[in-house]
Protein backbone atom coordinates (compact mmCIF):
# COMPACT_ATOMS: atom_id res chain seq x y z
CA UNK A 1 0.00 0.00 0.00
CA UNK A 2 2.85 2.20 0.63
CA UNK A 3 4.11 1.75 -2.81
CA UNK A 4 0.46 2.97 -4.24
CA UNK A 5 0.57 6.09 -2.21
CA UNK A 6 3.76 6.98 -3.14
CA UNK A 7 3.25 6.75 -7.08
CA UNK A 8 0.46 8.99 -6.34
CA UNK A 9 1.75 11.19 -4.59
CA UNK A 10 4.17 11.32 -7.12
CA UNK A 11 1.65 11.74 -10.11
CA UNK A 12 -0.31 14.09 -8.32
CA UNK A 13 2.51 16.34 -7.46
CA UNK A 14 3.72 16.32 -11.12
CA UNK A 15 0.52 16.94 -12.54
CA UNK A 16 -0.04 19.85 -10.19
CA UNK A 17 3.38 21.26 -10.64
CA UNK A 18 3.25 21.37 -14.64
CA UNK A 19 -0.15 23.14 -14.51
CA UNK A 20 1.30 25.77 -12.28
CA UNK A 21 4.27 26.46 -13.93
CA UNK A 22 2.17 27.53 -17.30
CA UNK A 23 -0.46 29.52 -15.10
CA UNK A 24 2.03 32.47 -13.92
CA UNK A 25 -0.92 33.60 -11.36
CA UNK A 26 -2.59 30.53 -10.13
CA UNK A 27 -6.00 29.87 -8.69
CA UNK A 28 -8.11 26.95 -8.04
CA UNK A 29 -11.87 26.43 -8.68
CA UNK A 30 -12.74 25.58 -5.36
CA UNK A 31 -16.27 23.27 -4.77
CA UNK A 32 -14.76 22.03 -1.05
CA UNK A 33 -15.21 18.76 -2.52
CA UNK A 34 -12.09 16.39 -2.79
CA UNK A 35 -11.24 16.56 -5.66
CA UNK A 36 -10.19 20.46 -5.85
CA UNK A 37 -9.65 20.40 -1.81
CA UNK A 38 -6.75 17.88 -2.95
CA UNK A 39 -5.58 20.20 -5.54
CA UNK A 40 -5.61 22.98 -3.51
CA UNK A 41 -3.87 21.49 -0.65
CA UNK A 42 -1.16 19.79 -2.96
CA UNK A 43 -0.34 23.38 -4.53
CA UNK A 44 0.00 24.58 -1.09
CA UNK A 45 2.35 22.32 0.05
CA UNK A 46 4.44 22.93 -2.99
CA UNK A 47 5.34 25.94 -1.80
CA UNK A 48 2.60 27.95 -4.41
CA UNK A 49 0.63 31.13 -3.96
CA UNK A 50 -2.60 30.01 -4.34
CA UNK A 51 -5.81 31.54 -4.50
CA UNK A 52 -9.36 30.15 -4.84
CA UNK A 53 -12.66 30.74 -6.61
CA UNK A 54 -16.22 29.50 -5.65
CA UNK A 55 -19.21 29.81 -8.03
CA UNK A 56 -22.09 30.25 -5.73
CA UNK A 57 -25.26 28.25 -6.67
CA UNK A 58 -28.40 29.28 -5.00
CA UNK A 59 -29.94 28.55 -3.34
CA UNK A 60 -27.78 26.14 -1.81
CA UNK A 61 -25.09 27.76 0.04
CA UNK A 62 -23.73 24.49 1.28
CA UNK A 63 -21.07 23.84 -1.00
CA UNK A 64 -19.50 27.68 -0.14
CA UNK A 65 -19.49 27.07 2.85
CA UNK A 66 -17.57 24.00 2.11
CA UNK A 67 -15.81 25.75 0.23
CA UNK A 68 -14.90 29.05 2.36
CA UNK A 69 -13.83 26.59 5.44
CA UNK A 70 -11.53 24.37 3.37
CA UNK A 71 -9.73 27.98 1.89
CA UNK A 72 -9.48 29.37 5.38
CA UNK A 73 -8.16 26.09 6.66
CA UNK A 74 -5.70 26.34 3.78
CA UNK A 75 -4.41 29.76 4.44
CA UNK A 76 -5.68 30.78 0.77
CA UNK A 77 -7.39 33.80 -0.41
CA UNK A 78 -11.25 32.91 -1.42
CA UNK A 79 -13.26 34.93 -3.43
CA UNK A 80 -17.35 33.88 -4.15
CA UNK A 81 -19.19 34.50 -7.13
Amino acid sequence: PSDLYEEFRHRLDAAVRARLRRAGRAGVLLSGGLDSTTVLLRARALGDTIEAFTVDQRPSHRETAAAAATAASAGVVHHVA
